[in-house]
């Protein structure tokens, strides 16, 4: 519906709240109303800076954040893990909680999701138990794992990526020009 090509060197969450803004107001004031539009973003944008956009504009959000070293102790140590009936995965809990990160101007409801059983390449940092912690802000009242299932949906992203590189020869730049490949995107976006 919306995007905008941007250089590699930019910072994830920079020229954000312009381009939310745009979004929102190609979406119309009725979604947003209804309280219809929904978000899903990667933990580059787990500032209060984007969350207070989509607050203010009544859009519920569901945020990966980074599992800090403050935040990843303070979901282990919490008592009042409910565990997932999912046995092919693995031992899969979840639970939420309010939360507040230092750079944050208010605290926020955080669901945590850990899992053991399964084989990770990166290890565990902190946790001895064997977990290994995912970590969501949202401002929606969902049921833990639905949070989780709805953030995970954007992993489908993943295969249109995938078809873009091969169907479109995306992956390929044609020009050593950044106004070039942008017109070449865009005209590749319009077919």
């Amino acid at each position: 519906m919306n995007h905008v090509l941007r250089p590699g060197d930019v910072g994830t969450a920079t020229g954000i709240k312009p381009f939310l803004h745009h979004t929102l107001d190609l979406l119309g004031r009725a979604g947003l109303k209804n309280g219809r539009v929904r978000a899903r973003l990667d933990s580059g944008f787990e500032s209060d800076e984007v969350m207070g956009v989509l607050e203010r504009r009544r859009v519920g959000y569901v945020v990966k954040m980074r599992a800090t070293s403050d935040v990843a102790r303070f979901a282990a140590c919490r008592k009042g893990w409910r565990k997932l009936d999912v046995e092919a995965d693995g031992e899969i809990q979840v639970q939420s909680f309010m939360w507040q990160r230092p750079v944050w101007k208010e605290s926020r409801r955080i669901v945590a999701v850990r899992k053991r059983g399964l084989d990770h390449e990166q290890g565990r940092l902190f946790d001895d138990a064997g977990w290994f912690y995912s970590l969501y802000v949202t401002n929606l009242d969902w049921n833990p794992e639905d949070v989780a299932r709805f953030y995970d949906k954007r992993a489908d992203v993943e295969r249109t990526i995938c078809e873009l590189k091969n169907d479109l020869a995306i992956a390929n730049i044609p020009s050593a020009s950044f106004a070039a490949n942008a017109a070449d995107l865009w005209t590749m976006d319009r077919s």
